[in-house]
């Protein structure tokens, strides 16, 4: 089984702003957090919401996940 990253082709991200900083899965830009209340910003910095998207005809798919808490 060959392993990918959420952030390699051909795995495609949807619903989350990752474009500008890798590796932070949120779902809104940082520079739209000021103007937000501090419990819908905190929300917005969760990942819960985003998809991958990829095609394959393997039997098998197997995917791990982690999510870090600030």
């Amino acid at each position: 089984m060959k392993p990918y990253r959420c952030t390699e082709e051909p795995i495609k991200i949807y619903g989350l702003q990752n474009q500008l900083v890798p590796n932070r899965f949120w779902r809104l830009p940082e520079e739209l957090l000021g103007n937000l209340t501090e419990r819908v910003a905190r929300r917005a910095k969760s990942p819960v919401g985003g998809r991958i998207r990829f095609r394959t005809d393997s039997t098998q798919v197997t995917i791990r996940t982690m999510l870090k808490l600030n």
